[in-house]
């Protein structure tokens, strides 16, 4: 069976579905028919042979891994600090594929990156000379509300490793984190990565917990 005629209405449903990312109920409000009307539509360009492989990621499973919009991963492929695609089909729109080993390698740097910027902050409040060069030198608490909602990510994040998929859509919380940094080590590797590494807060715990 051939695919359907390509209307203009329907070359504009395809894009604000593919390019531009609207929901189906969003689409399907704006020209005023139902939902299911708007999945027929896209669906039968879905089901075309520009289908992704089975080690191919979309740009909708992108997102949904790292946690970052889809308009976030466009942008900053364009700008260098996010893979490019390793296929591109183009019909009536481009449909954007990335290879899974590639995506699941620049995840694995971004949270290590992430883990050691919380890891290193962490050791920078908790420790007790920082600050004593401040006029009113001193040693933040670990039960510190700002402490402790960095070290309940931290904790989380470094609870399981990496192939557990834990991380899964939370690894676009700290802003501070550069992107071109991450790219940098997903590119070269260092010891940053290679020999990676997180001091051990067992003492803190023990002490929040009552044990000791």
């Amino acid at each position: 069976m051939g695919m359907p005629h390509h209307t203009e209405r329907t070359k504009t449903i395809l894009k604000l579905r593919t390019e531009d990312g609207l929901t189906y109920q969003a689409i399907a409000d704006m020209f005023n028919v139902s939902k299911q009307h708007i999945q027929k539509v896209v669906s039968g360009y879905d089901q075309a042979p520009a289908e992704k492989n089975e080690d191919e990621y979309d740009v909708w499973e992108v997102a949904e891994l790292t946690g970052f919009a889809r308009e976030w991963i466009r942008r900053n492929c364009k700008k260098g600090n996010f893979p490019e695609p390793t296929r591109t089909v183009r019909r009536d729109s481009a449909y954007h594929y990335w290879n899974k080993d590639l995506i699941l390698r620049w995840c694995e740097v971004r949270l290590k990156l992430l883990l050691l910027a919380a890891d290193g902050y962490l050791q920078r409040e908790l420790n007790p000379t920082y600050y004593a060069h401040y006029k009113y030198g001193y040693k933040r608490s670990f039960n510190t509300p700002k402490i402790q909602k960095v070290w309940v990510r931290f904790k989380g994040l470094k609870s399981q490793p990496f192939s557990s998929m834990h991380w899964v859509g939370q690894l676009n919380y700290n802003n501070r984190l550069s992107h071109k940094k991450v790219m940098e080590e997903f590119k070269n590797p260092t010891d940053l990565t290679e020999k990676f590494s997180l001091h051990d807060y067992s003492k803190y715990e023990e002490v929040t917990n009552g044990t000791e």
